[in-house]
């Protein structure tokens, strides 16, 4: 697991942020939607867009002995480049993301599953798409934390737990990833965002936050706030547009919604009784 170095941003207060956290891309893949993916990346909702990658940007098996490999689901453009598979899928997502996204837009992107079975070689193409791009690489798991600072000099902060996520084909039934990743990301402290990929669907789902305060002047209380779970969609169609079927679809998964998801937040002020000014983050997915 992997704690990141702080993204800091600066903006104006009250003024909305998205992050825009997109899962399950496979690039390579007939049924990957590249025009969804380069439309999301296109997009800006707010002036302040923070993009992250679930993991599972590639493929990553073409050309390999695994089972979900076939040659017949690759894009044209992969089989048919001059060079390898895995490398034209890697120089496609490269060539995709410098064009319509900057360095200091993106937390970082996460490895995924396919990736990760080239560790045998010595090789994650994610940490070399990461290195020529200039963004981070947050491997398989990873707290992402953000410093936020407002004029005046008010500061707050935020922590993303992502992990590219887990659970086989049979655990893809509805329901059953809102109950896993909700319980995965309750053994761990100190985040404010738990995002996940790996399982194609696509939800957010508010927690309540319960803690007690005290203040030096005497004051007590409890306070309530909101943390989110979130599962961040894939852009890889379940089933496929001719006679070769998706690995999904010869497993019989469900069929998902296409596209990432968008956590907007800003920073407000609030007075703790008994104590002084100060801003907090509020969620606007509640």
């Amino acid at each position: 697991m992997i704690h990141a170095q702080p993204k800091k941003i600066f903006i104006r207060e009250g003024e909305t942020v998205t992050i825009r956290a997109l899962g399950d891309i496979h690039l390579s893949q007939k049924a990957s939607d590249t025009d969804r993916f380069i439309e999301d990346l296109k997009e800006r909702k707010t002036d302040t867009t923070l993009f992250i990658d679930m993991g599972d940007s590639m493929d990553s098996i073409g050309g390999t002995a695994h089972k979900y490999f076939n040659p017949k689901s690759l894009k044209d453009e992969i089989m048919l480049a001059d060079v390898p598979p895995l490398n034209a899928e890697r120089d496609l997502l490269i060539s995709i993301l410098k064009k319509y996204t900057k360095p200091d837009e993106w937390l970082g992107h996460f490895s995924g599953n396919h990736p990760l079975m080239l560790l045998g070689t010595g090789l994650d193409l994610m940490q070399d798409v990461c290195s020529q791009c200039g963004h981070t690489y947050l491997g398989y798991q990873a707290y992402v934390p953000i410093q936020i600072e407002v004029p005046g000099g008010n500061k707050a902060s935020m922590m993303i737990l992502g992990s590219h996520g887990f659970g086989g084909g049979g655990q893809r039934w509805e329901g059953a990833g809102v109950n896993a990743y909700i319980q995965h990301a309750m053994r761990y402290e100190g985040w404010d965002i738990a995002l996940y990929g790996h399982r194609h669907d696509k939800w957010v789902k508010p927690l309540a936050k319960i803690w007690p305060y005290s203040h030096p002047s005497g004051a007590r209380g409890v306070k309530e706030d909101v943390r989110l779970v979130a599962q961040c969609g894939t852009y890889l169609r379940t089933l496929s547009d001719g006679i070769y079927p998706t690995y999904s679809e010869k497993a019989g998964m469900t069929p998902r919604p296409l596209g990432g998801i968008d956590i907007q937040f800003k920073v407000v002020k609030e007075k703790i009784k008994g104590g002084k000014r100060s801003i907090r983050i509020k969620f606007l997915n509640t």
